[in-house]
């Protein structure tokens, strides 16, 4: 549908930030009208004077949000769910020790009954926690026997249903920690490279690893079968000199991976990886340096990503058009998240500059359409 003028009303109808300690994020009814017959709402999840620190960010199969933020203001852990409508959303602390770090990783299985959460706190030790099928979240430390200090932590599900934990240790090493009756055993794993970033997901035979160098930038593809060795083409890096990058995994063993160079920091690239065979494509150059980025999938097929720039903007890019988001949302700082919730549905979560406030917000891309 073509929407050839934009009516934004600010329409403040309710006390959209809750109580810290409450239980429940009312629908707001705080929305940005972006046309005449649809709206794109947005929730407050938490007030806090500096940016979260948030997951990956999930939509189960009837598009209901989940993600984990670690709020700053009241040093908590936060997992925050969403109702049977969209909008109901509750949240649920995980760790109330305020003793927080400042690496967070978040999973779910299939139909996001079970919720997999690791981080570090203060002292740079791994925490794992699940919720066990619904029932109370309990936390206890990985074993430090290989782990001196973490830079990088990303927690995965296995096809059967089993967490796997890879970590990169102050030292550039990386790390696999899995769950075997009830305890995680922590082994290195060689890459002969020392590691700065890396990107985990699971295949039906195993997973796959995106790695990035320390001393290069450059970004390297890894993965291991069940019952095999972790094997990775460390001569041929997919991305060289990589400043930013996120991975979007399409289907069983296709990727998808926006990024940004360092020689290049405005252009947005993205490549499409299969096994062994890959295309890169420039997506966008921006009018500012990229500073965040995050993808997923454009309905029927394709990729949107959405990225912030220096200057505190916030755009989302589509096959069809780029969107400042900014004329709606305003200034975001830090982590931003994006995942498709049906069709043309988007759900964004982003922390608000100018209300000093982690939000969602849900987006009608056909609104959008010129």
């Amino acid at each position: 549908m073509r929407i050839t003028r934009f009516f934004i009303i600010f329409c403040i109808c309710l006390n959209t930030s809750f109580a810290q300690n409450g239980n429940e994020v009312k629908n707001s009814e705080e929305y940005i009208r972006i046309s005449d017959f649809e709206s794109a709402y947005t929730w407050t999840i938490a007030s806090m004077s500096t940016p979260p620190i948030l997951s990956d960010i999930f939509v189960d199969d009837f598009n209901r949000l989940y993600f984990t933020f670690f709020d700053t203001s009241l040093l908590e852990l936060i997992l925050v769910s969403d109702g049977l409508k969209y909008g109901n959303f509750s949240k649920r602390p995980i760790d109330t020790d305020k003793n927080y770090g400042y690496l967070l990783s978040m999973a779910t299985d299939k139909d996001s009954s079970n919720v997999y959460i690791a981080y570090t706190d203060a002292q740079n030790n791994i925490w794992y926690t699940d919720n066990n099928n619904n029932s109370q979240f309990t936390s206890y430390k990985l074993d430090s026997l290989y782990i001196s200090g973490t830079k990088k932590l990303d927690v995965v599900v296995s096809s059967s249903g089993s967490p796997i934990i890879f970590s990169i240790d102050i030292r550039g090493n990386m790390m696999v920690s899995r769950l075997y009756q009830n305890n995680f055993f922590t082994e290195l794993m060689y890459t002969n490279k020392r590691l700065k970033n890396m990107i985990s997901a699971t295949t039906p035979d195993g997973y796959s690893l995106f790695l990035q160098e320390e001393a290069s930038g450059n970004v390297f593809y890894g993965s291991r079968l069940t019952n095999t060795k972790f094997v990775y083409n460390d001569s041929e890096p997919i991305i060289t000199n990589a400043l930013l990058y996120d991975v979007y995994q399409s289907y069983e063993n296709t990727f998808s991976v926006p990024y940004t160079s360092v020689e290049n920091p405005n252009d947005i690239n993205i490549i499409y990886f299969e096994i062994n065979s890959y295309k890169r494509e420039l997506l966008k150059t921006s009018d500012s340096k990229v500073s965040e980025i995050s993808v997923t999938k454009e309905y029927p097929d394709g990729n949107v990503v959405l990225y912030s720039t220096e200057d505190n903007n916030l755009y989302l890019h589509t096959s069809k058009q780029t969107i400042d988001l900014s004329k709606f949302l305003g200034k975001v700082k830090g982590d931003i998240r994006i995942q498709e919730a049906g069709h043309s549905y988007y759900y964004i979560v982003y922390y608000s500059m100018d209300f000093n406030e982690l939000r969602v917000a849900r987006l009608n891309l056909n609104d959008f359409l010129e």
